[in-house]
């Protein structure tokens, strides 16, 4: 019989010779192979930790150290739902690809009581209190996340932590991340969080949900913390969609907003871009900016645009910020339409551009949200 490993063979239709032991080598790994069972029931934590060290490195011996021990393994997991009881981590991963069959086909779900995970680091030296996730991030580069559930479970802090690993070269979080078609949901505090001394940029997201968390769909809350993009995407039944203190720029594209208690989007610093999006929340947008082509529907007066403001005092139904940035707001709106929309100018040293806006009913436009106006109000030029 001859030796599988090293025989070599052709496809029907291919050209080349090849062992069965290189095409076995070629083939994207499952969670499956390190013991996984995704039955619901069985706890999956070890499999799943044992494969994301064996494809990204373990703590004991990182594989983004120096960038040059790139992985280029996919890790997929099949359809299932994959019982979670500890954090997993990737530790200074550098291209992490982690593919499921659909986001509602593969679940990761935790099970069980709170696990605190790590704290995050300034340098070498930890800072804050430790956050439970479902997944930690440290230093995770080029990040790839397709098809799945993380699901929190209502117990852990946050379903995808973005994170720093204490020792690392530069002390940073990692850049560049591509999540399509991922539902984070479930979390008590952030389904997602970048927080602490995180850098976590170059983020795109695309038709991703963002669900059922009382704090925010994701906050992102470090300076550095830029270019975060969603396209298609859906936030629905969190306290804020989308929240960032610091950090700037980004788009939301065609993106859907519903039932956010507080907001919908609160970008705090520089500008950012809202095209094409449509709202069911009460609140939509607290950003300096541009929001063109936008439709803002609720059956109570609610806010249709403020500047960004600190503190984020905005309740409900709605309250007057108390502070502005120093730098004056500054907003284009173009051809959106609002029900019960309030467009507030707090900071009147500001500049807004705005052109073919239709607001209605008791909408209003106020230097506080304090006086309401009759009937609603087209505008067709700039002023």
């Amino acid at each position: 019989m001859p030796n599988l490993n090293t025989a070599r063979f052709t496809l029907s239709g291919m050209v080349t010779k090849r062992s069965i032991k290189d095409r076995l080598d070629d083939r994207h790994l499952t969670v499956k192979d390190f013991g996984a069972t995704g039955n619901g029931t069985t706890d999956d934590t070890s499999a799943i930790q044992a494969a994301f060290n064996t494809l990204y490195g373990s703590p004991g011996s990182p594989q983004g150290e120096t960038g040059s021990t790139l992985t280029s393994k996919v890790l997929r997991f099949p359809a299932g739902d994959y019982k979670i009881s500890q954090p997993l981590t990737l530790n200074r991963s550098y291209g992490a690809t982690l593919i499921g069959a659909g986001s509602n086909q593969t679940r990761l779900f935790w099970s069980g009581a709170e696990v605190e995970g790590s704290q995050d680091y300034d340098g070498a030296t930890p800072v804050g209190p430790p956050i439970s996730a479902l997944i930690e991030a440290k230093d995770s580069w080029h990040q790839h996340i397709e098809g799945m559930t993380l699901d929190a479970g209502g117990v852990q802090d946050v379903a995808l932590r973005l994170m720093r690993f204490g020792n690392s070269p530069n002390h940073q979080s990692g850049s560049d991340g591509y999540y399509r078609d991922v539902c984070f949901t479930n979390a008590t505090s952030n389904n997602i969080l970048a927080g602490g001394e995180a850098l976590a940029s170059e983020r795109l997201y695309e038709s991703c949900s963002f669900t059922n968390c009382p704090g925010n769909g994701i906050f992102l809350s470090h300076a550095n913390a830029l270019n975060h993009s969603f396209y298609n995407c859906y936030f629905a039944n969190n306290g804020g969609g989308y929240k960032q203190f610091v950090g700037g720029c980004g788009v939301f594209s065609g993106c859907r907003f519903h039932n956010n208690t507080s907001f919908d989007i609160h970008h705090q610093q520089s500008t950012i871009t809202v095209e094409a999006c449509h709202s069911t929340s009460r609140n939509f947008a607290i950003l300096n900016g541009a929001i063109t082509a936008c439709r803002h529907d609720h059956a109570s007066p609610g806010v249709f645009w403020s500047p960004s403001f600190t503190p984020p005092t905005l309740g409900l139904p709605y309250d007057a910020p108390t502070t502005c940035f120093a730098d004056s707001p500054y907003v284009c709106l173009t051809g959106n339409h609002s029900t019960n929309g309030v467009l507030s100018t707090l900071n009147a040293g500001g500049y807004a551009v705005l052109m073919g806006n239709r607001f209605d009913n008791a909408a209003y436009k106020s230097t506080y949200y304090t006086a309401a106006g009759a009937g609603g109000w087209e505008n067709g030029a700039a002023f």
